[in-house]
């Protein structure tokens, strides 16, 4: 009877565990002061998007987050300010980094820093390597999905925890966002 007992008691930890990282762990915490009242995020492109060629990648990754009315749209500026991020296209000597971004706050002493991931932040810094990119032969439609990942990282979306079809996922693949992501998004947001 005290072994049925203990039983019962870890299966119900591990379903209550379960629950909790499915639900939540695929999310940073935190917000993002750059989300206006009118659920705008503003950002600014560096001439290095047109410069590399990769105008029409950026717009195709753009439309591909705008999936519903009730999403948050994303506005271009031609001037950024502290809650507006940057996008840029460049080169890494990083093997296999396709891109990345950098989340920034200020600090208590007004300085802008780099935050942790589950932290607020003002802005980000969003950039994609071309010649990771080229290295692998990435096609166009590969290049928009790795554009699409990074700009979901930028609204705080993470990798999968569990196995999904999901854009978020790491590694080369020519997919937009799934059902799975746009669950994930409009949770957050």
């Amino acid at each position: 009877m005290k072994l049925k007992s203990i039983i019962s008691m870890v299966i119900m930890v591990v379903i209550t565990l379960s629950i909790y990282s499915v639900s939540y762990a695929d999310c940073w915490s935190g917000t993002t002061n750059k989300v206006n009242s009118e659920g705008k995020i503003y950002f600014w492109k560096d001439s290095s998007i047109e410069s590399y060629g990769y105008s029409a990648k950026f717009t195709s990754a753009i439309s591909n987050w705008q999936f519903s009315v009730d999403a948050m749209s994303f506005s271009n500026v031609t001037s950024a300010d502290d809650y507006t991020d940057r996008w840029y296209v460049g080169d890494t000597v990083i093997s296999g980094l396709g891109g990345q971004i950098i989340p920034r706050k200020k600090n208590w002493l007004g300085l802008w820093v780099t935050a942790d991931l589950d932290e607020d932040w003002s802005h980000c810094k969003v950039y994609v390597y071309d010649n990771q990119m080229d290295y692998y032969n990435l096609t166009t439609l590969e290049r928009v999905s790795n554009i699409t990942h990074e700009l979901g990282h930028s609204l705080k979306l993470d990798h999968p925890s569990t196995t999904q079809i999901s854009v978020m996922n790491q590694g080369i693949q020519d997919i937009g966002p799934s059902a799975y992501d746009e669950q994930e998004y409009l949770s957050k947001w």
